[in-house]
Parts: structure tokens; C-alpha cells; sequence
């Protein structure tokens, strides 16, 4: 989220979250008012901030400045443990056929696709995040 400036109120932290990720998966003004509590945060100034590290996307785009970066070695590490990919169905960050590729390449890869939600799922799926937790010795 490349802007960063404060809010005045809630209602503008919706907003923008509204504008710029459209396809989180808020059904009502309850469901994004949520989202925006748990990505904000009001400040001592009584504005409302954001709250989390906007190192996390600098560095990213940063290495996209070089040229796509190629994750699969990464993620092929992780061959021997347990995963679980939560999908939203809708989203432009994960593909399907990526997901398809990633449980070729990793025997112990669980999904779970969430329907009509985009990028990212929410614990709608929380079901299946807890059958997987119980699977884990």
C-alpha cells in the first residue's frame, strides 16, 4: 500500500482499503470496518496509521527493480514440512495454476480455496486451518 499518510477516521481507513485492495473479503461495512482495525491503528495524534511494516513491500518492489524474482527454490525447500496454502478464489496475487504447481512440487502441500474472496482469504476458512493444526504432532 504505497500510501501511507495518515487518516482522520475510520471511515477513511475503509475507504482506502476499499480502493486499494477491493477484493479482501469484506461482505458489509462491519466486515471492512475489521479489516481496517486490524491493519490501522489510531496514533497519539488521534489519526489513524497504519499498522504494519512498509519495509516488507519496499523490499519487494525493490527486488522487482532487478527482475522477477523466482520463489520456487524457496518454496521447494520447504519440501519436507507441512503446508498449508489458503487461497482466495478470486485472487490476482495467487493463481490457480500456481497453486497447482505448488502441489506438484511439494508432497506435503494442503489447500484450501476460498470461494468468492480474493487476495487475502480471511479465516473463513478457519475449518480448515485447525484440521491442519491438529495434524501436526
Amino acid at each position: 500500500m504505497r500510501d501511507s499518510a495518515p487518516l482522520d477516521d475510520w471511515d477513511g481507513a475503509v475507504e482506502r482499503l476499499r480502493r486499494t485492495f477491493p477484493g479482501l473479503p469484506a461482505k458489509t461495512s462491519a466486515d471492512w470496518l475489521a479489516i481496517a482495525r486490524a491493519t490501522y491503528r489510531e496514533g497519539d495524534d488521534g489519526r489513524i496509521h497504519q499498522d504494519w511494516d512498509p519495509a516488507v513491500l519496499r523490499s519487494l518492489l525493490a527486488g522487482l527493480k532487478e527482475g522477477p524474482i523466482d520463489l520456487w527454490p524457496r518454496f521447494r525447500a520447504l519440501g519436507r514440512v507441512r503446508v498449508l496454502v489458503l487461497r482466495g478464489e478470486t485472487s490476482t496475487v495467487l493463481s490457480r495454476d500456481t497453486l497447482v504447481r505448488m502441489a506438484a512440487a511439494h508432497p506435503r502441500l494442503a489447500e484450501v480455496t476460498v470461494p468468492g474472496v480474493g487476495h487475502a482469504p480471511s479465516l473463513e476458512a478457519r475449518t480448515a486451518l485447525d484440521d491442519f493444526l491438529a495434524k501436526i504432532p
